[in-house]
Order: C-alpha cells, then sequence, then structure tokens
C-alpha cells in the first residue's frame, strides 16, 4: 500500500467511514496495519462546522467528502478493499492537518 491513496474501508467502521485514505509509507508497514484518514460523506454532517485546516474537504466520483484526520487510526491491511484512486493530490492539505492536528500551528 502506497501513501495517499484511496481505498474502500471493507472494517467494522465501513458504514460510519466507507473510505480511507493511506497516509503512511510501506516502508513503516511491519505489522501489518497502515496508518490511515477515514473519510466521511459531507451530507452526514449537516450544519458541522468543520475546519478544513484539520478536516481537508476531498472529492470522490464527484461528491463532497471530508478527510477525518482527528480520527486517523492504524488499520489492519486486510480492511483495505481495492484501490479507488491516486490522492497524491491531496498530499498537501493532508500532511498539513495533520501536522495542525499534531503541532497546532
Amino acid at each position: 500500500m502506497e501513501p495517499f491513496r484511496l481505498y474502500q474501508n471493507e472494517g467494522a467502521g465501513k458504514h460510519a467511514y466507507p473510505y480511507f485514505i493511506t497516509i503512511q509509507r510501506l516502508v513503516a508497514n511491519t505489522l501489518r496495519h497502515v496508518l490511515v484518514v477515514p473519510v466521511v460523506d459531507r451530507t452526514l454532517l449537516p450544519g458541522t462546522p468543520l475546519s478544513a485546516k484539520i478536516c481537508p474537504p476531498v472529492e470522490i466520483a464527484g461528491r463532497a467528502y471530508v478527510a477525518m484526520t482527528p480520527v486517523m487510526a492504524g488499520v489492519p491491511t486486510k480492511e483495505a478493499g481495492g484501490e479507488i484512486a491516486d490522492f497524491a493530490h491531496y498530499r498537501q492539505p493532508l500532511r498539513d492537518a495533520v501536522d495542525f492536528l499534531l503541532n497546532g500551528y
């Protein structure tokens, strides 16, 4: 699994987070887990104020989603369905959101 790729979530949380974005380099995958940012459909969060600085918006098949960096987690690689898309174009906003989450700036 490469970083900044979108996968179908096949784990227990797939109903709340149907997709996730990998953010970990393959070289760090020593325990058959990967660090991911879950993605939620923006329409499921009506009226919820979300800062794009910490929850960057992403688009999947023309629909608005939000990358939920505050709930990123390590998941077993077996929970990843097929790779859906290369999300390298979201690399900087995702890295900035994780940096802000960890460092506050």
